[in-house]
């Protein structure tokens, strides 16, 4: 859901497991800004959390801000569907569908699922985001006990691609976009709006600081975890050029952000092993990036038009879209009465 000029502020909220990240973000022509941001340890008491949250908002004065969340990658399956020949509406929606059924007899649980077709150059292909419906009720708990007012449910990867592809010039290309979570690292390869790789690296971050801190050296042998991080990465790259063998889509970059920042030995390590140029981005406790990516995804720069909100939440947000305008008409109506009323009064 685009939204209104109205909406220029913005409300972010990510949530990865070890903090609450709420962002506020501004909206101002083609310019997205993320004003200011706070963070809250995450608790057990669930309660409790929902009602600092809240509490902050109101201090802040954010509570009534259309408020787009980042659902944590590892809740969401990505799933990206070459299209080799044109397809009708129908054909798309029987693959959507197979792939919902395919899910839920995996997951044993009822889906939300959002597709979207992306066309660049002469590809076409079908992105589909599918998350457990009781998954997604369980991780909406504490926005709806803070009273937030969520308008759109974006996967953390799709807002973190989002974000770095507005802010890189386009080089015609396709990137790759690695960004070192808390619990696993997402890598993605995306060429402008066509999303060609996502992949999960089940490895946590604070593994893998722990064990940058404990062998900070150059030894020509990495230790164990980054080894296998790194192996993770070599095989999704083998699986891109195999998927991709044209010249047209060779990878000269790696763009890495988020907890975990490789040191200047391990970054080498990299380069080598990947034949890629690496690009740090240092390790903010919020990822700029994804605040970035979720600002767009409000407005007509958004490049993947996905978001996985309940059925129930989504008519509650355009009812609500709607209201502002109704409240614009009813004020106007009003002022051509009185104009007219005072006009009427002159005349006579």
């Amino acid at each position: 859901m685009q939204l209104t000029p109205f909406s220029r502020n913005l409300l972010g909220l990510v949530a990865d497991g070890k903090q609450v990240h709420l962002l506020h973000l501004r909206v101002r022509r083609r310019r997205c800004t993320l004003v200011d941001s706070i963070h809250i340890d995450q608790e057990a008491d669930e309660s409790g959390l929902a009602a600092k949250v809240h509490r902050t908002l109101q201090e802040k004065g954010w509570l009534y801000y259309p408020c787009i969340y980042a659902l944590q990658s590892s809740l969401v399956s990505v799933k990206i569907l070459p299209i080799p020949h044109p397809q009708s509406d129908l054909q798309l929606q029987d693959l959507v569908e197979s792939h919902i059924e395919d899910f839920e007899s995996m997951s044993a649980s009822h889906a939300v699922t959002e597709y979207m077709v992306s066309e660049h150059d002469s590809h076409k292909q079908l992105l589909i985001c599918t998350a457990r419906e009781d998954s997604l009720t369980r991780e909406l708990r504490l926005p709806r006990a803070a009273g937030l007012n969520i308008v759109e449910i974006l996967p953390h990867s799709l807002a973190h691609a989002t974000g770095i592809q507005y802010r890189l010039p386009d080089s015609g290309s396709p990137r790759v976009f690695l960004y070192t979570g808390p619990e696993q690292s997402d890598w993605i390869i995306s060429r402008g709006s066509l999303l060609m790789q996502v992949r999960a690296i089940h490895i946590r971050s604070e593994d893998l600081i722990e064990e940058q801190e404990k062998h900070p050296g150059s030894s020509s042998v990495p230790p164990p975890l980054f080894q296998r991080w790194l192996v993770e990465l070599e095989g999704a790259l083998r699986l891109f050029h195999l998927q991709y063998p044209s010249p047209d889509f060779h990878i000269h970059e790696l763009v890495i952000d988020g907890y975990f920042i490789p040191s200047p030995h391990r970054i080498e390590a990299m380069e080598t092993s990947l034949n890629l140029t690496i690009q740090p981005k240092g390790a903010p406790v919020t990822p700029p990036a994804a605040a970035l990516g979720l600002a767009l995804s409000g407005t007509r720069h958004r490049i993947f038009n996905i978001s996985l909100l309940p059925p129930d939440m989504r008519i509650a947000a355009e009812q609500r879209l709607q209201f502002r305008y109704w409240i614009a008409a009813c004020v106007l109506l009003l002022v051509s009465f009185l104009l007219y009323g005072i006009h009427v009064q002159r005349s006579h």
